[in-house]
């Protein structure tokens, strides 16, 4: 897996986003040990099919969410 680009896409039901940092430290740290790079995560907020659909800061960050180039990933001590 060294070299490739980890990406995440979640769903999330909570208004708070913070409430994903647990979620985006893990991949980090998983991409990190592995070797990867991390090109972070892509939140939408919905807690049912379709909910995330409504979320129009979602839909506009996932336009162009896999065309940045994503950076190594470092563990958090290493940055």
């Amino acid at each position: 897996m060294a070299g490739r680009t980890l990406w995440g896409v979640a769903a999330h039901a909570d208004e708070e986003p913070s409430v994903a940092d647990p979620l985006i430290g893990t991949l980090n740290n998983s991409a990190a040990y592995m070797g990867m790079r991390f090109g972070g995560v892509l939140l939408g907020n919905g807690s049912k099919p379709g909910d995330v659909l409504n979320d129009s800061e979602a839909l506009a960050r996932a336009k162009t969410f896999f065309s940045r180039e994503a950076p190594l990933a470092r563990f958090p001590h290493e940055k």
